[in-house]
């Protein structure tokens, strides 16, 4: 996989240390082996039927936003274990870039009695069993980072183990990229091949406060829902707020994935919640 380079292929590259490091503590037969004793799957999919969703997340920090509050981080999974609204829990796991690791996933699981996505930059199918190992319900793949064939190969494996993939997109072009059979969508508004320093600029940049301008997501690009399939499930990603998520219900999404918005508010993020909930 070559990747021109860009704020996508530097995290791609640690991505790949991380992975090599975790393959070489627990190889692949032995994390296969694991896969008998991991939870049963609950279906990503069918959680965002029932109406508008919010899929929460939780992270550390961001490389673009710098820490998340950490009485926010703390309380999180709990806060969206309580919440109806919330139909669904994105854990990141990128160590190098977001500051999680793996085994949040279990100890996320063990709290949510809901499903959760494994939100990371997946390269190897190694990462994809590792999911399910440690029992992610789901998986995000980018096509922005995949080439077709990977995406065909990683979503094979990915429905063969009982889970959803939620694919990633941004363009026209990464939604060419989608393989058949694709039932979940996400159209991301913001922009990883950015050859620019804007991430890098955009954490000295911020405070931590709600309503901090994070000027790498183009929220004009939640207007590419028009190229999903009709019958998709579309999740919209990245920069939204309770200001902007009604004009993101209204296009057609099916649900929201919001992380930085809950997890740097000041209030708390049961108060994050909340703000939601009185618009929707």
């Amino acid at each position: 996989m070559k990747i021109e380079s860009t704020i996508l292929s530097r995290i791609a590259e640690r991505v790949r240390v991380e992975v090599d490091r975790q393959m070489a503590e627990t190889p692949l037969a032995d994390m296969q082996a694991r896969l008998k004793d991991a939870p049963p799957v609950r279906s990503f999919h069918a959680a965002l039927q029932s109406g508008f969703a919010l899929i929460t997340e939780i992270k550390q920090r961001s490389p673009s936003m710098g820490e998340m509050r950490a009485e926010n981080v703390a309380d999180a999974a709990q806060a969206y274990a309580e919440c109806d609204l919330v139909k669904a829990v994105s854990v990141l796991t990128n160590a190098s870039d977001f500051g999680m690791h793996i085994e949040r996933l279990s100890e996320v699981r063990a709290i949510v009695q809901k499903p959760v996505l494994r939100k990371d930059f997946i390269i190897d199918a190694y990462q994809v069993y590792q999911a399910r190992a440690y029992g992610a319900d789901a998986v995000l793949l980018m096509t922005q980072l995949l080439s077709e064939s990977d995406l065909q190969e990683f979503i094979d494996l990915i429905h063969e183990l009982g889970m959803d993939a939620l694919m990633e997109c941004r363009s026209p072009e990464d939604v060419a990229k989608v393989p058949n059979g694709t039932r979940v969508f996400g159209i991301n508004s913001r922009d990883f091949l950015d050859k620019g320093d804007r991430f890098e600029q955009s954490v000295a940049n911020q405070k931590i406060s709600t309503g901090a301008s994070d000027f790498t997501t183009d929220l004009t690009a939640f207007d590419n829902i028009s190229l999903l399939p009709v019958e998709a499930t579309k999740v919209a990603e990245s920069g939204i707020s309770p200001e902007t998520i009604i004009s993101v219900r209204d296009k057609g999404y099916n649900a929201a994935l919001i992380g930085t918005d809950l997890l740097m508010n000041p209030k708390g993020i049961r108060a994050a919640l909340a703000s939601y909930q009185a618009v929707l």
